[in-house]
């Protein structure tokens, strides 16, 4: 999403967040990279 140009901090910038949970006997890394393809779809390389 972009942010407003009336924004005082970072106007006009991009952000975006993703969301998730660790599941049972998954560790954190993981866990960052499943929600990030669940969210957006995106495999980091």
């Amino acid at each position: 999403m972009k942010r407003s140009s009336q924004k005082e901090l970072y106007p006009n910038y991009f952000e975006f967040g993703v969301g998730g949970s660790v599941l049972a006997g998954e560790d954190s890394l993981s866990a960052v990279l499943r929600e990030l393809k669940e969210e957006t779809g995106l495999v980091p390389s």
